[in-house]
């Protein structure tokens, strides 16, 4: 979060603070015995630090809390395990810091529209499993809308094959454009934002790395909260559909890849088939609760997320538009860091301010696929600014 005015120190104590006994709930920090893993309450207060980066989250640095906040001279981080929060729930949490820094740094009390704030009746759908793992599994098969294609190209590889640096070294690229620039290019190829990037970043890719025979699978994480009827749950609740971007795709015209793109994405996010793909991986974790010993169970897990995450070229990620209300006039933007995981490359997608700001993560250096997606762009007469490139710093997580 980038203010408007020099950060001032004490105001991000204060709302870390006040968003705390808010968010009561969230403070937890992660156990282990010699074969299971669990959550329980953390009372320690949750550490506010000066700088980017985050203490190690689960540690004594972090008062083994799962989140912390940290301030420089013109930011304000905050930094969460994904196990944990996922955008929705973060969001939900930043908007009331913002809240509450706004109060103590210019010592007014912005519109409540939108925020989450002490006072409010704090309901058990807040903080409520609405999927539990333990659960026993029902006899559902998945209904198979959700392809895999293990096959799937890798960014890294095809950088390798082609003689390009692939060594590990996160980095981050910021593109921002405005908001109705975008609209009026949607209007014209019956496409969302999540469709209008996933087909830009995968045309950009196909051109990138002609010669390559793998498929490009794009990764699209979607909200499940409103197919468990759970809108208010802090947990993360996403799972990822997967869209091929195959040869009847490359065939026709761009607006047509926008509208199979978003016809796909359809039949795999309604409630009956993300109901079945839980069930479903609800039996593979509870497959993982039987595995003996923590040691195993982490082989096990990496297993799990290799058949998970291996079958996506890179993936992306559509927040929508953050309803900040007046706390937007005290801040330039908000940009999204996310370790990409098993992925090589993830695209953040959100609107803020009018402006939609791409937030692109990949795990090397190497500008390739950047250059080319930017290509795109202009193909498409989309004017954008390149607002930042720099390393990308995720918070480091002591799990077990």
């Amino acid at each position: 979060m980038v203010s408007i005015d020099p950060v001032n120190p004490e105001s991000v104590e204060y709302a870390a603070e006040k968003t705390m006994e808010r968010y009561s709930y969230v403070k937890k920090k992660l156990c282990s015995n010699f074969n299971k893993l669990w959550l329980e309450d953390n009372d320690l207060p949750v550490v506010v630090k000066k700088g980017s980066e985050s203490p190690v989250l689960g540690t004594a640095e972090s008062n083994h809390h799962l989140m912390t906040v940290s301030y420089d001279e013109k930011c304000i981080y905050f930094h969460a395990f994904h196990g944990l929060l996922d955008g929705c729930g973060s969001n939900n949490i930043i908007k009331t810091l913002l809240y509450y820094y706004i109060q103590h740094r210019h010592g007014i009390d912005i519109k409540h529209n939108g925020f989450m704030l002490i006072g409010d009746e704090i309901t058990e759908e807040e903080y409520r499993d609405p999927f539990p793992r333990e659960a026993p599994g029902k006899d559902i098969i998945p209904v198979g809308k959700t392809p895999r294609s293990i096959s799937a190209m890798n960014l890294s590889k095809e950088l390798k094959r082609m003689g390009r640096n692939c060594e590990y070294h996160p980095t981050i690229f910021i593109i921002h454009i405005a908001e109705e620039m975008l609209k009026n290019v949607m209007a014209k190829n019956d496409a969302t934002p999540i469709t209008l990037m996933s087909v830009l970043m995968a045309r950009a890719v196909d051109k990138a790395t002609q010669g390559s025979r793998k498929n490009i699978s794009i990764g699209i994480p979607i909200n499940i909260r409103p197919a468990l009827k759970a809108d208010k749950c802090y947990r993360s609740l996403i799972y990822n559909l997967h869209i091929i971007y195959d040869e009847k795709i490359k065939r026709v015209s761009f607006d047509k890849q926008c509208t199979v793109v978003r016809g796909r994405i359809f039949l795999q996010s309604d409630r009956d088939s993300v109901i079945n793909e839980l069930e479903f991986q609800r039996k593979i974790f509870n497959v993982l609760n039987g595995v003996p010993s923590l040691s195993l169970k982490r082989t096990a897990a990496k297993m799990i997320q290799n058949y998970n995450m291996s079958d996506e070229t890179f993936l992306i990620s559509y927040a929508g538009k953050s309803q900040y209300g007046e706390a937007d006039n005290y801040f330039e933007y908000v940009d999204v860091e996310v370790d990409p995981c098993g992925s090589d490359m993830l695209l953040e997608v959100f609107l803020i301010n009018g402006v939609y700001s791409v937030d692109i993560t990949q795990r090397f250096e190497d500008s390739l696929f950047i250059d080319a997606f930017v290509e795109e762009l202009k193909r498409e007469g989309i004017e954008f600014d390149l607002i930042d490139h720099r390393d990308a710093i995720f918070p480091k997580v002591k799990i077990g």
